[in-house]
């Protein structure tokens, strides 16, 4: 099945899985202390650091995962479009990453103490609840259909010299 990438979800797609990883990778490796972890606690002695060796295993690991965004959205941009299956399938993986950092967020204002008073919230706070919530809706209504027209045919998960392998078995058939 193929479709069009309406220009909402390739825009909002573009900034969150384009330009906020690359960002990510920049501030997970190089600037740390004080973009990712000064956003990710509220803490007013400021963030730890150096950081402890997991704090910095898991900080170069998340570099790691948004490289491999990066690259995953890449080759669905360039290589594969218009196949529904895999940008369903990319949205939905992202959607559950989304999900867990948003839930990480709200534990972490919880042994804060500031879960349910938000008055305590900082703006990185608000942003990062507002934002994981926001694009993980997003992604759900892509990944259910929502404003997007599928054009059915072919097998979703063949890639194209598979399937242009297969109608060419199904003309031969035809001529028989």
């Amino acid at each position: 099945m193929s479709f069009q990438m309406p220009l909402t979800y390739r825009v909002l797609f573009g900034a969150f899985d384009l330009l906020l990883p690359i960002f990510g990778t920049y501030g997970h490796i190089f600037a740390a202390k004080n973009v990712v972890l000064a956003g990710f606690t509220g803490a007013k002695r400021g963030p730890v650091w150096p950081p402890a060796p997991e704090t910095r295993v898991l900080l170069d690991g998340m570099a790691g995962w948004y490289v491999a965004l990066i690259t995953l959205q890449i080759f669905a941009i360039t290589k594969r479009p218009k196949d529904w299956a895999l940008w369903q399938t990319l949205n939905l993986s992202i959607f559950f990453v989304d999900a867990f950092m948003l839930l990480g967020f709200a534990r972490g204002l919880s042994l804060e103490g500031k879960l349910n008073d938000t008055s305590q919230w900082r703006g990185q706070d608000w942003g990062n609840i507002a934002g994981y919530a926001f694009i993980g809706l997003v992604r759900l209504a892509f990944v259910a259909g929502v404003g997007v027209q599928v054009k059915p045919g072919g097998n979703p998960l063949a890639f194209p010299e598979e399937a242009k392998q297969g109608q060419n078995k199904a003309v031969a058939k035809k001529k028989k």
